[in-house]
C-alpha cells in the first residue's frame, strides 16, 4: 500500500468547519469522520470493514462494531464518505479527502484499493449536490479527478480557482494580434501560438507529473518558468516524456531533474 506519511499531510483545524459535519447527528460520527483522515492511504481509500474500522480508528474506545457500522452507514448517506462494495470486500473513499490532505515530495497518487464505480460518484454528488466530472475516466483511476488542478485552490468554504493574472492576459492578446495576417515562415511571431498553453494542456501536465511523485506547487513554478521562456509545447511535451522514462519518479529532487531536461531539449531545439 502507498505509505500513510501522516507528518506529511497534518489534518487542519479548519477541517471541524467542514459543513457536512453539521448533517452528522451523533458525536461519535462526527470523530470517525476526523480520526479517518489519517488512516487512509493517499488516495483518501481504506479498508471499509466495520470490525476493521473500530480497531484502527477507535482501538481504546468503549464502543461496539455493531455502532461503527451505523456510523458508517449515516456518513455514507449524508455524503461525508463512499461506502462502497468491491468483489464482496467494502471499502471507504473519502470524496474530500484533497480538501484537507495533498500529496508532497515522492508521495504517489496511487492506491491498492479498487475505486468506486462511477455510479457510486454520482450517487454522492445527488446527495450532496456537488458536480462530479471525470477527468481521468479515459486513463484509470477516477479518484486522481478529485485532485485539484494546478490553478485551483482548496479552502475551508470550497474549491476556488485563481484568477488569472491581467498581464498573462494581455500578453495573450499581444500575442495573438501579432500573429494575425502573417504568412507561414514570414516571421519569429509564426510560432507564438505554440507557446500558449490551454487549460486542458496544463490539467494533463499537471496530472502526469503528479503521478510521478511531484509536488503540486514545485509543478506550478516550473510551468510558470517555461512559460517565460517561451518553451514551445512539441518541445516541453517530448522534454516531460524523456524524463519520465529515465526514471523520473525516482530521482531524489524531481522537479530539479525535469527543468533540467527542458532546459537541455530546449537549447537543442534553439540550436537547429
Amino acid at each position: 500500500m502507498p505509505s500513510r506519511n501522516v507528518s506529511a499531510r497534518p489534518l487542519p483545524w479548519a477541517i471541524s468547519n467542514d459543513p457536512i459535519l453539521a448533517r452528522v447527528k451523533d458525536p461519535w460520527g462526527k470523530l470517525l469522520f476526523t480520526w479517518l483522515y489519517p488512516s487512509t492511504d493517499n488516495l483518501g481509500c481504506i479498508e471499509g470493514d466495520p470490525a476493521f474500522i473500530k480497531a484502527q480508528v477507535f482501538p481504546l474506545d468503549d464502543i461496539s462494531t455493531d455502532e461503527v457500522e451505523k456510523l458508517l452507514g449515516e456518513l455514507h448517506k449524508v455524503g461525508a464518505l463512499i461506502w462502497y462494495r468491491v468483489g464482496g470486500l467494502k471499502f471507504i473513499f473519502m470524496p474530500k479527502f484533497f480538501d484537507w490532505s495533498r500529496l508532497v515530495g515522492n508521495m504517489q497518487a496511487k492506491s491498492d484499493f479498487p475505486p468506486p464505480h462511477e455510479e457510486e460518484l454520482r450517487s454522492w454528488c445527488k446527495r450532496t449536490g456537488n458536480r462530479y466530472i471525470s477527468r481521468r475516466g479515459r486513463q484509470g483511476d477516477p479518484r486522481i479527478s478529485f485532485i485539484p488542478r494546478s490553478n485551483e485552490v482548496r479552502t475551508m468554504y470550497g474549491l476556488k480557482v485563481k484568477s488569472k493574472s491581467k498581464k498573462k492576459e494581455k500578453f495573450k492578446e499581444k500575442v495573438k494580434s501579432k500573429g494575425k495576417g502573417k504568412s507561414e515562415g514570414e516571421g519569429p511571431n509564426d510560432d507564438r501560438p505554440h507557446y500558449i498553453y490551454s487549460e486542458d494542456d496544463m490539467t494533463d501536465l499537471t496530472h502526469q507529473l503528479q503521478e510521478m511523485g511531484m509536488d503540486i506547487n514545485d509543478i506550478d513554478r516550473c510551468v510558470q518558468s517555461w512559460k517565460k521562456q517561451h518553451i514551445p509545447k512539441a518541445v516541453l511535451k517530448e522534454a516531460v516524456t524523456k524524463a519520465i522514462e529515465a526514471g523520473l519518479r525516482t530521482k531524489r529532487n524531481p522537479a530539479g531533474y525535469l527543468r533540467k531536461v527542458v532546459e537541455e531539449k530546449w537549447e537543442a531545439h534553439q540550436a537547429k
